[in-house]
């Protein structure tokens, strides 16, 4: 997991984020999540991916919920 924690439990790494973008079934969730909190992202772009990344997981009420859409695809 990413160094941006914040003690939730519930951060997931760059790289992670990114595979949710790529999976079919997950994206179309992650992207409504960023669309309603006003954020967008353009997943062939990597600076953009790091961003919506960057912002999701400085607040943990989004970063629960991107880890729980995470979840949802990988157990």
């Amino acid at each position: 997991m990413s160094g941006h924690d914040k003690g939730t439990g519930y951060a997931i790494s760059e790289l992670e984020f990114a595979r949710l973008l790529d999976d079919a079934g997950a994206r179309r969730k992650v992207l409504r999540a960023l669309r309603s909190w006003g954020l967008t992202v353009d997943r062939t772009d990597p600076a953009s991916i790091a961003a919506a990344h960057a912002t999701v997981q400085e607040d943990p009420v989004r970063q629960r919920a991107i880890y729980q859409i995470a979840m949802d695809l990988w157990r």
